[in-house]
């Protein structure tokens, strides 16, 4: 995301993985960084950030409220980033 100030990264960022991992946490900026480039290039990505960009920080704020809900997308996205 290269130059990106703050406040605009987190208008196109990763709410659930901020919600996961916290906000300064390396793996949030590679999920962010990765959403907001290579998969968003895909047709799955075009429709998923699509949805996510409209319903993220709702679910964001539902896996900050739920340790099972962060668990379970937790499950998700380290997968998401080991593979």
């Amino acid at each position: 995301i290269g130059d990106m100030n703050a406040s605009k990264t987190s208008t196109s960022g990763c709410w659930v993985a901020e919600a996961i991992y916290g906000s300064d946490d390396l793996r949030t900026h590679l999920l962010r960084e990765y959403l907001n480039s290579e998969f968003k290039q895909t047709l799955k990505g075009k429709i998923i950030m699509f949805f996510y960009l409209r319903i993220g920080k709702f679910v964001a704020s539902l896996v900050n409220r739920s340790n099972k809900l962060k668990k379970f997308f937790k499950f998700f996205f380290d997968q998401a980033l080991y593979n």
